[in-house]
Order: C-alpha cells, then sequence, then structure tokens
C-alpha cells in the first residue's frame, strides 16, 4: 500500500502531465486548488467547489466589466450602459435556451416523462412539445 507521500507525488505527476497535454486548462486547475485551499477547515464537496469556482470567475468578469465601463463612459452614461448589457446578456441566456430546448425535450422523452409533464416544466403546451418531438423525428428519418 502506498504512503499519504507517494499518492500524493502520483497525483501531482498526473496533474502535471495533464496540464502538459491542456494547457488551455491551466487556469480552471488553479481556481480549483484556490477554492480547496481556502476551504480547508471543513469538507467540500466537488459542487460547492465548482460552484465557487464560477462565482469567482463571474466576479472577475464583473470587475473588469466595471472596469471598462469606467474607463470608457461618463458617469451620466454608465447606468444605460449596464442596461444594454444585461439586455445582451438576457437576450444570449434566451437564444441559448431556445437552441437547447429541443435536445432537452428529446432526452426528456427518452426518459420517459409524459409530454404534459414535459410541457409544464418547460411552460409551454403539450401541442408545442408533440411538434418538437415530430420535427426531431423527421430529421432523424432523414439522415
Amino acid at each position: 500500500m502506498k504512503s499519504d507521500d507517494q499518492h500524493g507525488t502520483d497525483l501531482r505527476d498526473q496533474l502535471d502531465a495533464l496540464l502538459d497535454e491542456h494547457p488551455d486548462i491551466t487556469g480552471l486547475v488553479h481556481a480549483l486548488a484556490q477554492a480547496v485551499v481556502n476551504t480547508r477547515q471543513r469538507p467540500i464537496s466537488s459542487v460547492e467547489i465548482i460552484r465557487r469556482v464560477r462565482r469567482a470567475e463571474a466576479n472577475s468578469r464583473t470587475d473588469e466589466h466595471e472596469e471598462s465601463i469606467a474607463h470608457n463612459f461618463q458617469p451620466e452614461q454608465r447606468p444605460a450602459v449596464q442596461a444594454l448589457l444585461g439586455t445582451a446578456a438576457a437576450r444570449k441566456k434566451g437564444e441559448q435556451a431556445v437552441e437547447k430546448t429541443p435536445l432537452l425535450i428529446q432526452r426528456a422523452a427518452a426518459a420517459n416523462i409524459p409530454v404534459p409533464d414535459i410541457a409544464a416544466l418547460l411552460d409551454v403546451t403539450p401541442s408545442h412539445v408533440y411538434a418538437v418531438l415530430r420535427k426531431l423525428r423527421k430529421a432523424e428519418g432523414a439522415e
């Protein structure tokens, strides 16, 4: 059986190899490690670590936006700029939801969730769900 030191060395070697193969994830690994170090006093789940990393990334982006807005816009323009940015973010999320919805409907149907339940969860009509499923089946048949 390996000692804790040997096991730790193996894990560090594996992490080094992973980062050599995928240098684009170095920032993420650093953020994850920082989240773990910051919570050493109590156990923490991987979900909580990911939540903290995402929150830190979002805060960083917000800080960058704030600095950019402060640098590029007059104080009286900033509320309008913030409103435009908020609307753009909401529009983008809406577009992403529209793109994902057919696949989510298909997965839910494959998981034997009844169409009325899918419709209720999405806040759409059952006829909309049936139409999406027909369209997906037709597209699969054409392939």
